[in-house]
């Protein structure tokens, strides 16, 4: 899967400006190349060599290629592998409580391991259910396993 987008390093007292990342990327929805028009994700990297508690997220959308991106739009590929995939029906903002569920609960009870890698976890809004006007409709939170 590839995605082109918008990147931000946050850290945990910073995260709460993702919602203006989002805002600053979705004037580029409609207008990217070989856009696929299916979803829309929030994906986050934590890079082990980078210093500090922060991380990386990037604001995008499914794309056929990375070729030819505009100016000032990141591409990210996204590797084959096996993800456990987590409903949120909740609005948007209680999205925190979700990860700290699956993160603090279901995962260390689940005897799977978190796959090795920069990639930790992919919000996954679908374009026919997500309305982002509300923050309402669900969206999937995806995180790479290992094996």
């Amino acid at each position: 899967l590839f995605v082109a987008g918008l990147r931000q390093r946050f850290t945990p007292e910073t995260r709460g400006a993702i919602p203006a990342l989002w805002q600053r990327f979705a004037p580029h929805i409609g207008s990217i190349p070989a856009e696929r028009k299916e979803a829309t994700y929030g994906i986050v990297l934590c890079e082990a060599e980078e210093e500090g508690d922060g991380f990386d997220y990037m604001a995008g959308i499914g794309v056929v290629s990375l070729d030819e991106l505009p100016e000032g739009l990141a591409g990210l590929r996204l590797p084959k592998r096996t993800y456990a995939v987590f409903q949120h029906a909740g609005h948007v903002s209680t999205i925190g409580a979700t990860c700290a569920a699956i993160f603090g609960s279901w995962l260390p009870r689940s005897g799977k391991h978190l796959a090795k890698g920069a990639l930790q976890l992919i919000e996954r809004y679908d374009a026919a259910k997500f309305d982002p006007r509300t923050g309402l409709g669900g969206l999937e939170i995806w995180i790479p396993l290992e094996g």
